[in-house]
């Protein structure tokens, strides 16, 4: 610092370099005390506190207090220089200044002091702010372990355990170890909790809410892991054979009056075509059923009574009629009803249709004899039933008496049975459906 010195005695002259010397220990006092000082009111504050670790905060509070007491004293030396005062006390520094710079002396003393107690003041506002910023003790974390087990007490390795908390930051995801253990850490305390375990093969566990209190290790019970349930849903789809089996037997049972057979007629909302083999069913059932022989009966004996075809009268007479009723019959069930609609894919049963305006079930039920339906559904002509008529009309030539044969027996036949067929439709379509036991009870059960 020779230079220094060399260049003040220049400017203040050799009396003042003295001065200067003997003030540079009071100024580097003043520079080291500073920042001891400082450092040690923040080092009580943060000690006050009762706080183990100051944390970043606390570092730069007591860095900011050095800065500003390195601050003040670099400005309180700069005074003393610049000014030429002499900060040592003693009489040497009077002998040293002239009688007109005593005062100006004075006054630098005071002002010297006033600046140390505003540094001390300054130093101690640093220190109580220091202490007001120093962060609370944060508490401490806690900690749930477990054991996740089955209803055999075998651990189940490979769990997957899902923590769920208030925040999406106390979310956690863990996966039990080969004994099945695991471990939930740096957890908040005082905060509600929701643990669930799954394992495949195995049902969800649930916890109930957990709280924790600060440092708390928690060992959570109970993680028991039941089998899961195995529901298995068949879909059963039946065919279209089952359901129109299904459909035929209820078919057999319908009876008007309860005795009267009405097997040919289906009252459901779907039906489902027939196989052959279920149209033969039906007509083996309708031609061999008590009430068609009564049937047989019945018309053979008004064809006596009307002295009809050249039979001769009583009972062989009888006999011959009933024999050529029910042939008639019968040919007509079998062959209009099961062979044809198997040859040709019609359905032989009557449609009820039960709805709409009477005008199109009265056309519905007249066109019965003419128009069916067939396998795939639509309708057309009903080449069955005609041709069952003109069949049966065209066998009565074989054991009709020969006199009575010919075209016009065919024809005779085949218009009766259709003018019949038509009367049938009729009756289906707005009287037998109320009369028929089997129907009623099937369309409350296709209502409900």
């Amino acid at each position: 610092m020779e230079h220094v010195f060399t260049r003040y005695e220049k400017v203040w002259g050799p009396r003042r370099r003295q001065s200067f010397v003997r003030c540079q220990p009071d100024v580097c006092q003043s520079w080291l005390a500073a920042p001891v000082f400082s450092y040690l009111h923040v080092a009580l504050a943060l000690q006050s506190k009762g706080t183990e670790k100051a944390g970043e905060e606390n570092t730069e509070v007591g860095l900011h207090g050095i800065l500003l007491a390195y601050l003040g004293c670099y400005v309180c030396s700069n005074f003393a220089q610049a000014g030429g005062t002499d900060l040592d006390s003693g009489a040497r520094d009077r002998e040293i200044l002239a009688p007109s710079r005593v005062g100006e002396y004075r006054r630098g003393r005071v002002f010297f002091n006033r600046c140390l107690l505003a540094l001390s003041f300054s130093v101690s506002l640093i220190t109580a702010s220091a202490a007001q910023l120093v962060s609370a003790p944060q508490p401490q974390t806690g900690t749930i372990v477990g054991t996740v087990i089955d209803v055999n007490n075998n651990p189940v390795p490979g769990a997957v355990v899902r923590l769920e908390g208030p925040l999406p930051a106390d979310s956690a995801t863990v996966v039990t170890s080969d004994r099945g253990f695991f471990e939930l850490d740096h957890l908040r305390p005082q905060a509600p909790y929701h643990v669930t375990i799954s394992a495949q093969g195995f049902a969800d566990w649930n916890s109930p809410e957990v709280f924790l209190r600060p440092g708390q290790y928690l060992e959570l019970t109970g993680a028991r892991l039941k089998i899961s349930q195995a529901v298995t849903t068949v879909h059963a789809t039946a065919s279209s054979e089952q359901i129109a089996t299904e459909q035929v037997d209820v078919e057999l049972q319908q009876r008007v009056f309860g005795f009267i057979p009405n097997f040919f007629v289906t009252y459901d909302r779907q039906p489902v075509p027939l196989t052959p083999k279920l149209k033969f069913k039906i007509a083996l059932r309708a031609s061999t059923d008590p009430v068609t022989f009564a049937g047989a009966a019945a018309v053979a004996g008004m064809d006596q009574a009307a002295d009809k075809f050249d039979w001769p009268q009583g009972a062989k007479g009888y006999f011959q009629r009933f024999g050529a009723s029910y042939t008639n019959m019968a040919t007509d069930i079998v062959i209009g009803g099961a062979i044809l609609p198997s040859l040709l894919h019609q359905d032989p049963r009557y449609f009820y249709q039960g709805t709409g305006t009477t005008k199109s079930r009265v056309i519905h039920a007249i066109t019965y004899p003419f128009v069916t339906r067939g396998d795939n559904g639509r309708r057309q002509p009903n080449y069955s039933n005609i041709g069952g008529v003109l069949a049966a009309g065209a066998i009565a030539n074989a054991y009709y008496p020969t006199s009575n044969r010919g075209a016009g027996l065919v024809l005779n036949s085949a218009l009766i049975d259709l003018g019949a067929g038509m009367a049938n439709g009729l009756l289906q379509e707005f009287v037998l459906h109320g009369l028929t036991h089997s129907s009623r009870d099937r369309s409350q059960t296709s209502g409900n």
